[in-house]
């Protein structure tokens, strides 16, 4: 975007209100499907709302990532050299 001329955005989900969404390789601006977004309060507990529902358009479509980032932010094993979910769950 106009705000991070050098920065570079790939397989992003952009929703929600962004104007000026960058453009960049495999960015969707589609609804993410989130279970319950919104829902999140204190502790890690409360963020389930922030999973993916069956049928995301981010199931899949994030960047494949290198050996050594091998799990999500719930601890799922997320496998080197397959596209992950873009977002904080691997759903596959």
């Amino acid at each position: 975007g106009e705000n991070f001329p050098k920065t570079v955005f790939e397989h992003n989900a952009f929703f929600g209100g962004i104007k000026d969404v960058p453009a960049g390789k495999g960015n969707l601006t589609a609804d993410p499907m989130l279970t319950a977004p919104g829902t999140g309060k204190d502790g890690l507990g409360s963020l389930k709302g922030y999973r993916l529902k069956a049928g995301s358009p981010c199931i899949g479509a994030g960047k494949a990532v290198a050996p050594g980032a091998v799990a999500d932010f719930w601890g799922k094993t997320v496998k080197a050299g397959k596209a992950p979910s873009i977002g904080a769950e691997h759903s596959r």
